[in-house]
Formats: structure tokens, sequence, C-alpha cells
């Protein structure tokens, strides 16, 4: 970016603002022994010359750069010569090319920072000073701080001085260029140009939510606040003692705790800064107990079937009738803890529900396909529905020319809660699509109603589709399951298989499950029959039987 030519009109004016604005200019002899000096590229003038970093723009054709090798402030340096009476600044870091950007030197937009550079008058009566234009990116200046000159009242200024300016940077500012430069009809030495950084940031860190010695269900969200000045908040870790939980970058600062053990837990955060610092809140300690408001995807619950359906686009859309279907006919079955989920078919060939039948035939209605479970009046509570999609591959196929889905081509397939009004004549619901092999956790506050009708499970929608249709394993399905990290409640079921006991129960992946007995329920002591790894599906373990009494428990971890 060319430096713009200024009148000596404009010059003369800069130059008396520059003598007000700089009556609050100190100079100061060394840095703090805390703070550290971060020089820009090759700001102590080690290379002589114009480099790669800085670049000369003499606008007027009245200056006289000289870079000698030795006799800086320790090594070499950079003089600017003014020889005539209508001049502007001379040398710009990184010149013409893209600004230097505050990151590389460990700024932050909207902060305050305290910018030295080393001067000297070689002769003259001027002492020279300091420009930073502040830019977006590329080229597009956003600010500048103006000519910047110290007062050299009480200063012998034919010797090496530092010099400091503290300068806020504007908080659009991503580069900058940074100018020395000249003073009135003086030949001006400068070395060292940088920025003061502390070596410590002062932080602070806290945890807002929840308070200490607070009671919280077994899934909770840990909020924190976390601020430094100067510099900025790279980074804020949750830990539940030593174990980190996760971390979050950007305010505000959050984790969302699922499937907590219960007991008491000791909460922190721990806040690190772009300048290297860091600092540990105080911890917060919780008593977790069983949520009762918490609600995973679980076999044992009782899951009912409901399907509303509609007419396809081509016929208006709108909605016929809807009724309670079984499960089996709403096209979802459990496996273990794991439901699977697919496009819904129709066995009945009236033009109903195809406009043709056989294969690839094309569904006539939309089918809103419901599975859920109702786990009763839950009036004016934060209710919370959480599992893992361990498959979603349901979508059009290429063969199949059926109507466009009013929700997308081919199928979709949401998890939802929804709140009903006592006569189902309107809700309030939450949803959120099913990705997969993530896990998927929504919530909702329920109206204060216990008449009110609560729902939480899962929507497929899309086209019905023919029952034999050759091409429909290739439309796809969901399959969901307990969200990771809580396993579900486990019902044992035994049987008699001869002379031995048979104790057959549900697993889920990632959990193992360890089988115990004792014969005497007053004893503190169990014995462990075996110990499997949890795969999705029904485990069946053999026991023999003998004469004794034997009580048997299941540990899930």
């Amino acid at each position: 970016m060319k430096t713009p030519e200024l009148t000596k009109a404009s010059i003369v004016a800069n130059r008396i603002k520059t003598f007000f604005a700089s009556m609050a200019v100190a100079a100061i002899a060394s840095s703090a022994s805390a703070d550290t000096t971060n020089l820009f590229p090759n700001g102590d003038f080690s290379v002589a010359g114009p480099t790669a970093d800085w670049v000369e723009n003499n606008c007027c054709g009245n200056f006289v750069y000289t870079y000698p090798t030795s006799g800086g402030n320790p090594g070499g340096y950079g003089t600017i010569n003014n020889q005539g009476p209508v001049s502007y600044y001379g040398i710009w870091v990184n010149g013409d090319s893209v600004p230097l950007t505050l990151t590389s030197m460990g700024l932050t937009a909207g902060q305050t920072y305290t910018f030295v550079e080393d001067m000297k008058i070689i002769s003259g009566t001027s002492i020279g000073g300091f420009k930073i234009d502040w830019f977006d990116g590329l080229n597009a200046q956003v600010g500048s701080t103006g000519d910047m000159y110290p007062s050299t009242a009480g200063h012998n200024t034919a010797n090496w001085e530092t010099y400091s300016f503290s300068i806020t940077i504007p908080s659009g500012a991503v580069g900058m260029k940074i100018v020395p430069e000249w003073g009135g009809l003086s030949e001006v030495a400068f070395d060292n140009i940088g920025v003061v950084l502390p070596t410590t940031s002062p932080l602070a860190a806290s945890i807002t939510s929840p308070v200490n010695a607070t009671t919280v269900g077994t899934n909770f969200t840990i909020n924190a606040s976390a601020s430094v000045l100067p510099g900025a908040v790279t980074n804020v870790a949750f830990y539940d003692g030593t174990t980190l939980l996760g971390n979050d970058t950007t305010s505000p600062y959050n984790f969302a705790a699922t499937g907590v053990s219960v007991g008491s837990h000791s909460l922190k955060v721990v806040a690190k800064a772009n300048t290297g610092g860091a600092v540990t809140s105080s911890v917060v300690t919780v008593n977790v107990v069983a949520d009762p408001y918490f609600f995973t995807v679980d076999p044992t619950k009782t899951w009912v079937g409901y399907m509303n359906w509609y007419e396809t686009p081509q016929n208006g859309g709108g909605f016929t009738p809807g009724g309670f279907w079984g499960t089996a006919d709403l096209r979802a079955t459990f496996s273990g803890s794991v439901l699977s989920l697919l496009p819904n078919t129709i066995g009945d060939p009236a033009g109903y529900w195809y406009v043709s039948t056989g294969n690839n035939s094309v569904g006539n209605k939309i089918m809103d396909a419901n599975m859920y479970v109702e786990p009763g009046s839950l009036p004016g509570v934060t209710m919370t529905f959480a599992g893992t999609c361990n498959n979603n591959t349901m979508t059009t196929n290429g063969a199949f020319a059926g109507p466009v889905n009013p929700a997308g081509n081919g199928w979709t397939c949401v998890a939802f809660i929804k709140d009903y009004a006592p006569d189902f004549s309107s809700s309030v619901s939450v949803t959120t699509p099913l990705t997969n092999g993530q896990p998927f956790t929504i919530s909702l506050a329920t109206i204060n109603d216990p008449a009110r009708h609560i729902q939480y499970g899962f929507e497929t929608f899309g086209p019905c589709v023919w029952a034999s249709d050759t091409s429909l394993a290739g439309y796809g399905n969901v399959q969901v399951g307990p969200l990771v990290g809580s396993p579900t409640s486990v019902a044992i079921t035994p049987s008699l298989n001869g002379g031995n006991l048979r104790l057959a129960f549900p697993t889920q992946t990632g959990f193992t499950y360890t089988v115990q007995y004792k014969t005497n329920l007053l004893s503190a002591t169990w014995t462990t029959l075996t110990t499997t790894n949890g795969t999705g599906s029904t485990a069946v373990v053999t026991s023999g039987i003998s004469g004794a009494n034997r009580f048997y428990r299941l540990q899930i971890q």
C-alpha cells in the first residue's frame, strides 16, 4: 500500500496534533523485570539495510537512509536523515506487502499494549517518532495511531533512550504496519522496535454454575467465566478432580456433563491465555443424585407406536388420519439395547396407498411413524432425552420413483420430546437430527400442568414402500442406542435349562457386565460367576443348580 503524499499544510497540522499528543508519552529506561519485549521482525536491525521485513517508502525524495552494522543498542541500527523541510516518514515493517498479523506478535485486538522504540539524535534537535497503521486483513485500513513523538524534556537525546507508547489496538484489526519516523531537519537513529508483553498475564477464572455445595442430577451443564488482560483467553478446560472432561475455546464457556456417576464431585476450570499464562479456578463441590428427568434409549421401557399419514405434495399434502399402530407395523424393533427404524411398508395394494403395485411401487401417502415412551406426568421440569446414533443410512435409492418427501427427498428420522395439551389439540416440542456415529441430547422445559401428555422417542417421515419391494433393503435404516457412558437399567430374565439356571440380560457396547452371587444375604462377600463385554445383543450366563440358595446380582462398568 503506497503512502499518500501530503501537502505542507497538512504536515504542519499533523505536527501540531502530534505535539499535544506527545505530552502524554513518557520515556522509560527499561521494561519491568516481569515483562518481555517481543521485537518486530528484524526490529533490532541486526540485518543491515532494507530486508523482506522492512521496505523504504521515500514519498518525497528528502530522506537518506543508512544501516550501520555496529554501534546500535547493542548491535546494528537504522537511521533517517531528513534533509528537506517537507517530507514524510520513511520505512515500514512489511512495507507494501501483506500486513504483519497481530497473532504472530502475540497481540489481541481491543487490548492495550506498551510499544517501545530505542531512539537517539545524531544531528539536529528533533527526536524521532513512531506510527502504526491497522488493517482488517490484506490491505483495508481500519485505523491508525497517527504520528507519535515523545517529549524530550529532561533526556539526553544524543544518547540511546527507550521510549514507550501506550496503544489500544482497534477491535476490527487483524494486521498492522509499523513506521519509525523522522525528526524535523534532524538525523535520527532507531533500534529495538517491539511490544512489551507480560510474562504471566493477569487471569481470572471461576465456575459460575453450579454453585458450591449444590445437589445436581447426573446430567448438568458447567458454566464458567474467564478473562485476561492484556491478551485473550485461548482455552478453558473443565475438570472433575484430575479428570479432564472437555475444553471450550469460545465465550460463553460451558461444558455439558452427561451420565455423571452418583456421589460427590469436585469441579474446576483452568483458563489459558495467548500470552502463555494460565490460572485455575476455585473448586466447586457438587452432590450428584440419580436424575429422574433424564431418559435414554431403554428397551425395558414401554414403547408405543402411533402413525399419522398425509397426502403426497402432488395431492395437496394434507393430513389424512392417524391412529395407534403396533411397533412392528412401524418397522421399529429392538435388538438388545439398539433400536432399528426403517421406512414404513404397507402390504395393502389398494390405490389409497400406492399408485401401482409390485417392485418399486410409488407410495401414495406420506407416513409419519412415531415410536415413543410416555414417562407419565412431568409438570414444570426440564427433562432430557439422549442417546447415540450408531448408524444412519436412511436415504433415497436411485431405483425408487416415489414422490418428494415434504421434509426432503427420501426419508428423515429425528429424536423428539413432545408436550401435548390434555386433549392433544396442541403441543410444544423439540427435535434433533440423527447423525451417523454421533450422540444426541435434547431438553425441554415442560409446561406446569399435570394433565398434559409427555412423549419422547423417534419420528420417521417419508413415503410408504411396497412390502415386497426388492429394493427395500437399499433404502437404509437408522439404529439408535443408549447414550454412551450412561448404561440403561437392565432386567435379568431367568429360566431353567435342564440342570442349569440361565440368566439373560441385554448389553450395550462399551460396558462390562459382571454376574456375581452369594448364598447368604447377610454375607458381605459376593463371588464372581463370570464377566462379559457388552455387544449390543442379549447375553446369556449359565449357572449350575445346587442345593443351597443363591442370590445373584449384575454389575455394569
